[in-house]
């Protein structure tokens, strides 16, 4: 009878060891899993950082041109302006003048 009980006590030890490294295991497995998880965030997260960046840079070269473009523009529009000569505007300001009196 005694036999059986150490038989059992043997069994019951060797389930534990079982156990506690299947627990060490399955910790070493959720510690892998966390650091492979933190390490693709840093991956996506480097990436968008990096899309971010190339949108931005893209955006603030496409708003560069157009104000380029717009003042360029201006600078037309006020030099035809300046073309434009003093009589033709005092012509145009008495028929206008003219034309309120009429009415």
């Amino acid at each position: 009878m005694g036999s059986i009980i150490n038989d059992v006590i043997t069994i019951e030890k060797e389930a534990d060891s079982i156990l506690e490294n299947a627990y060490a295991e399955a910790k070493r497995i959720e510690k892998e899993c966390e650091e492979k998880i933190r390490s693709y965030e840093n991956e996506k997260r480097l990436k968008l950082e990096e899309s971010i960046a190339t949108y931005k840079k893209k955006a603030e070269e496409e708003f560069k041109e157009s104000l380029k473009r717009l003042e360029e523009e201006e600078k037309s529009l006020l030099e035809s302006i300046d073309l434009i000569h003093n009589d033709a505007i005092e012509r145009h300001a008495e028929a206008i003048v003219s034309k309120l009196f009429e009415l």
